[in-house]
């Protein structure tokens, strides 16, 4: 049901070095990340300081797997005062990325998308 004509993508801002959001961006890639994705076609990136946290993005057992983007943004820490930074460098990203992009959906890892309904 993919729908090539759709100009949208989705910009997830975390913190993957505190548990709690690591497991959030997982609950989102496992329910409506994923539905986005595989059924509509639609990128969610993850946009995260510059501090990449071994065995959470590359974990073989999948805590966050499958079409997952992850940006580790250089010089961007991973704390609640980097969020402005996330949010500006990550846009900047998939403007400079996907020029085909004319909608990005901004959100941070509390958030619950019904994607079907947003579509």
């Amino acid at each position: 049901m993919s729908n090539p004509n759709l100009r949208l993508a989705i910009c997830v801002f975390g913190c993957i070095s505190v548990p709690k959001y690591a497991i959030q961006m997982m609950k989102i890639q496992n329910t409506w990340g994923k539905r986005a994705e595989e059924k509509w076609g639609v990128p969610v990136y993850y946009f995260l300081g510059e501090e990449d946290v071994p065995g959470i993005t590359n974990n073989p057992d999948g805590l966050i797997h499958g079409t997952t983007r992850f940006v580790y943004l250089p010089g961007v820490k991973n704390d609640y005062q980097s969020a402005s930074y996330k949010q500006n460098l990550g846009i900047k990203y998939i403007m400079d990325h996907h020029p085909e992009i004319e909608y990005i959906y901004v959100c941070g890892t509390d958030t619950y998308v019904n994607i079907d309904r947003m579509l």
